[in-house]
């Protein structure tokens, strides 16, 4: 999805494709439900909301209910969206049943107005509530939905929010220039950011390698003029390096390792264990999900993990414990990294991108938290690794 948010649609396009081929070799049974579910965030994107509303049907029709009894929070989420696309696409009373889906998925929740993406839910039912001409208690709804958004510092639908209540001119002019500069604020920040740095992003990559590389040649013709300089240097870098070098070792062995054919060892038979035939199943769709690079999608939670494996958050975690020695956290995080390691190795065309639009293709939303992933578990930064890359010219 970060290629598309960046107006990157080529290399937006090419993504999706190789998602659809990943997915048809997939014996995971919800593939189809996943394909609806990742398709309508990308009709979302491009704003075609009558097509995402639809997806996100298909996709709800395909869920097994008792899988959406397991995460009432998530499926909540999935009808509030669908709420919001539907007003977007003009079919208010397909919107209000959709609400009132929402509301039957949380019935039993204590606390409703912390369920997920309760912003969104809040949204569209101002949306729909100022369709009807109710124009006091549909700016209550807007206002309320804002008060979530800032309290869960959700930026998008901060954005989202502000953005349809003017579009419902239900302010006063001093009120409405007071909304549209925060939009501006927010845009300043998270699109511009995004979208105009990346368009750019493969027309400068050539000029840049280029100047690193005069940079480079410029710096060893005026080094050789100082020769005791150079060699006091030399030992001085060789010694900092010395740990850069032994991590970026262990990094291309770990990827190596990985590209090796893998022993069966993932599950430990024994005739004491009970679950073993239904452990054997998950880390089969554990794998599978993995093939399918999953761990892509930004935000992705332990529940919405566990919907598609077809079990219980808890069970998730004992499974990643068991058998992957990892709480989810550093799972999907440690999953990240080696998408990452791997990609820029295999293909030397990402070495050319910016870190920020690496970062948000292997599934992080913070550029700066990737950052310090990366350094915590490699000991390197995503750059200095791609500088290694470089410079060994790694054969494919």
């Amino acid at each position: 999805m970060a290629y598309r948010r960046a107006g990157l649609l080529e290399q937006s396009n090419d993504a999706w494709n190789r998602y659809v081929e990943l997915s048809k070799k997939s014996k995971n049974p919800f593939k189809e439900a996943d394909y609806y579910y990742n398709i309508s965030k990308i009709y979302d994107i491009d704003g075609e909301f009558c097509k995402s509303s639809e997806a996100r049907k298909k996709y709800l029709s395909l869920v097994p209910s008792d899988v959406q009894k397991k995460d009432p929070d998530y499926i909540f989420a999935v009808y509030a969206q669908n709420a919001f696309a539907q007003m977007k696409c003009g079919k208010p009373d397909e919107a209000d049943q959709s609400i009132k889906k929402a509301d039957e998925t949380i019935v039993s929740t204590p606390d409703k107005n912390n369920s997920s993406l309760y912003e969104i839910y809040e949204l569209a039912n101002a949306m729909l509530t100022l369709k009807r001409g109710e124009t006091a208690q549909a700016k209550e709804l807007f206002t309320n939905a804002y008060a979530k958004s800032k309290e869960k510092n959700t930026i998008a639908a901060t954005k989202l929010i502000l953005t349809e209540r003017l579009a419902a001119k239900i302010d006063s002019p001093e009120e409405q220039l007071s909304l549209l500069k925060e939009v501006d604020e927010i845009a300043k920040k998270e699109t511009l950011s995004t979208q105009q740095l990346t368009k750019y992003e493969t027309v400068k990559s050539k000029s840049k390698i280029q100047k690193e590389k005069n940079k480079t040649a410029i710096w060893l013709t005026v080094s050789a003029f100082s020769l005791i300089g150079i060699i006091s240097l030399f030992l001085y870098n060789r010694q900092k390096n010395k740990k850069i070098q032994i991590a970026y070792e262990k990094i291309i062995k770990n990827l190596d390792q990985k590209n090796s054919p893998k022993q069966n060892t993932s599950i430990v038979t024994s005739t004491e264990n009970k679950d073993i035939e239904s452990d054997k199943k998950i880390i089969k769709q554990l794998e599978m999900l993995e093939q399918r690079q999953f761990f892509t999608t930004q935000n992705m939670s332990a529940s919405q993990m566990a919907v598609l494996l077809k079990i219980t958050p808890r069970n998730l975690s004992s499974i990643l414990k068991k058998y992957r020695n990892e709480d989810f956290y550093n799972y999907l995080n440690n999953m990240r990294i080696d998408y990452f390691t791997a990609i820029v190795r295999n293909n030397p065309k990402y070495r050319n991108y910016k870190i920020s639009v690496l970062s948000e293709m292997v599934g992080y939303s913070s550029h700066s938290q990737f950052a310090i992933n990366f350094k915590n578990r490699t000991g390197i930064t995503p750059s200095q690794y791609i500088s290694f890359l470089e410079k060994e010219q790694v054969p494919l």
